[in-house]
């Protein structure tokens, strides 16, 4: 069913204006509804990388903690000086080594 501008040409002609308002008024309302879907698009959008700023931020603690642990198990693990042994000492290693 297509809109017949012959049969409504009178129509349009005896009120012009009126049709000039009501494009205009459907032109702003689809131009406005059109805006609001993008601010939403882009907000979401915003959102998503704003959540991803977020979790590459956390990533990024963790790996520059990595070698801070490294370091601390590092000192922690690392063999200190032997202690000097007893003459007591060296006879039960060797008492231990028979057995």
């Amino acid at each position: 069913m297509a809109f017949d501008f012959k049969s409504e040409w009178s129509v349009l002609k005896g009120a012009p204006w009126t049709f000039v308002n009501l494009l205009a008024f459907g032109l702003t309302v689809g131009f406005v509804s059109g805006l609001w879907l993008r601010a939403e698009q882009v907000a979401t959008a915003e959102g998503i990388v704003k959540l991803r700023d977020a979790e590459l931020e956390s990533l990024q603690k963790q790996i520059n903690a990595i070698p801070e642990k490294a370091d601390e198990g590092q000192t922690e693990s690392t063999p200190t000086e032997p202690k000097p042994m007893t003459v007591d000492g060296i006879v039960q290693k060797a008492k231990g080594l028979e057995r």
